[in-house]
């Protein structure tokens, strides 16, 4: 069972700076984008290997649930690719403006 390990996924367009933290589910990862502003890209690794249609339900709820909480920052873009573990498993993928102003703990 892959739970990532918090490596530097490869991501298209982002050069990596660190990792933010760790939960249960994943990674949190600061980046830069194209024009090299911050961004965070949140990696949520499922508990089981999914089916492409699974990541696809996973990701439109993530979407649905974005839209509508006031506490989320809005989604730049939500993807599947492989974990941060290197394993090949399959990985939800967050990306999302860079906001530094602490962990949501601290609040």
């Amino acid at each position: 069972e892959d739970k990532g390990g918090g490596n530097m996924p490869a991501v298209a367009g982002l050069t990596f700076l660190n990792v933010l933290g760790r939960g249960v589910k994943g990674f949190c990862f600061l980046a830069l984008n194209e024009i090299d502003a911050k961004v965070v890209l949140k990696e949520y690794v499922p508990d089981r290997d999914m089916s492409s249609h699974e990541m696809s339900r996973l990701i439109t709820s993530h979407i649905r649930s974005a839209q509508t909480h006031p506490n989320i920052e809005s989604i730049q873009d939500l993807f599947s690719g492989p974990s941060s573990g290197g394993s090949g498993a399959m990985s939800c993928f967050v990306l999302m403006r860079y906001l530094p102003l602490g962990s949501v703990s601290d609040a």
